[in-house]
């Protein structure tokens, strides 16, 4: 990973040394110029980083609450956004961690697990979710104006319902687009 600065030769400008055993790192969303790293595609196993390229600064999050839960992560989904509080004025990251609907009981809301980190206290608080239990879909969060999003499904009686979950930073709470008829996931 590294940071390029165009110039005529369109040369490296920036590259961090990284410990062999932080390699690979997983971009999981950048926000102002910060970027949110993890060192496992599965999220809710391994350690969290911003980094900042501008002033090569690499911040090692503690470790969340829900890896201390010990979910069996085969049956979990895990997913994380990074953005900005701008009521606050804080960055923060949200770590989602959810049953797949395949499971025994898929309708169980208690599993649905969510956590904050805020920057400004550098650590991590679990949040109560008045939200049905999703799944996050394959994609990436995007964030955007203090909200992020993620393409989910839910699983009902008769089918699965696909959606766009959004999580408003400053409110910390989830809200639910659903996709126009006739949109495929």
């Amino acid at each position: 990973m590294s940071v390029i600065q165009y110039d005529e030769s369109f040369a490296q400008y920036f590259q961090p040394e990284l410990p062999e055993h932080l390699k690979p790192l997983y971009i999981y969303g950048n926000c102002n110029g910060l970027v949110c790293l993890c060192d496992s595609p599965v999220i809710a196993s391994r350690n969290i980083f911003l980094w900042n390229p501008a002033l090569r600064i690499l911040k090692t999050l503690p470790k969340p609450q829900i890896v201390e839960f010990g979910l069996p992560l085969a049956s979990h989904s895990s997913s994380v956004a990074m953005g900005f509080d701008y009521r606050d004025n804080v960055y923060k990251v949200v770590m989602i961690v959810s049953p797949r609907p395949d499971m025994d009981n898929p309708y169980d809301n208690s599993s649905f697990l969510v956590e904050v980190y805020s920057l400004s206290t550098d650590s991590w608080r679990r949040i109560d979710v008045a939200a049905p239990s999703y799944c996050i879909h394959g994609c990436p969060p995007e964030f955007m104006r203090g909200v992020a999003y993620w393409t989910a499904y839910r699983k009902t009686k008769w089918n699965y319902v696909y959606t766009i979950l959004q999580f408003e930073m400053a409110d910390e709470v989830f809200k639910e687009l659903l996709l126009p008829n006739g949109v495929q996931h």
